[in-house]
């Protein structure tokens, strides 16, 4: 879900946190984003597949052996993608939620840039 204006995200934010999972993290992000093509800021919430829930081998829980950074271990919980932009979506002017794991992933090297740097 992308946003136009900083006053239409900040009045969704509480509502986007809602579907998160107790102890599921989030992503920050920067654009571009693959679910968001062109905008720059927005919120990707994902969700485990459908009937998964209904599994009992399935609980709605990090997988344990994945590291906590790793999208695979949040697969059956929904976990949010916050892309920040500093404008629409301003980290400085939202609240993160307490015991919630915050993964910055906005300044991780884009490996086909790194790629493209070497030799």
């Amino acid at each position: 879900m992308s946003f136009k204006t900083r006053e239409e995200f900040e009045a969704a934010w509480p509502f986007i946190l809602k579907v998160k999972s107790e102890g599921a993290p989030i992503f920050l992000m920067k654009a571009p984003n693959f679910f968001l093509g062109k905008d720059h800021a927005g919120v990707v919430v994902h969700c485990p597949p459908k009937g998964q829930w209904d599994n009992p081998k399935t609980p709605e829980a990090p997988i344990e052996g994945y590291p906590a950074e790793s999208r695979s271990r949040w697969q059956w919980t929904n976990y949010i993608e916050l892309v920040v932009d500093g404008q629409i979506i301003d980290l400085n002017r939202i609240r993160l939620p307490a015991n919630t794991p915050i993964i910055d992933e906005r300044f991780k090297a884009d490996k086909t840039n790194e790629d493209a740097k070497s030799p």
